[in-house]
């Protein structure tokens, strides 16, 4: 019984709204984890790309003045870019 309301807890905070990249309600629960990674933005072409909708504008806003380009996807296979970008 206790795993099924810590399961029914998990859907009903699936499906609350959010917006930007705060993901502080799932790190807590082990299923998000983060480390440092091996290779630095600040040495490539960075570019984001973005499909909900609501985070495009937030995106924009924190992301454009540190030189990032925020590009709107609706598919993610049929990126918006002109060139494939080569890492």
């Amino acid at each position: 019984m206790k795993k099924d309301k810590q399961f029914l807890d998990i859907i009903a905070k699936a499906n609350q709204d959010f917006s930007g990249w705060d993901f502080s309600y799932i790190t807590g629960t082990g299923r998000m984890a983060s480390q440092l990674l091996t290779w630095s933005y600040g040495s490539m072409r960075v570019l984001a790309t973005e499909g909900y909708l609501p985070n495009v504008p937030v995106a924009r806003k924190r992301l454009e003045p540190l030189g990032v380009e925020v590009v709107q996807v609706g598919e993610d296979l049929k990126l918006p870019l002109e060139e494939p970008i080569r890492i």
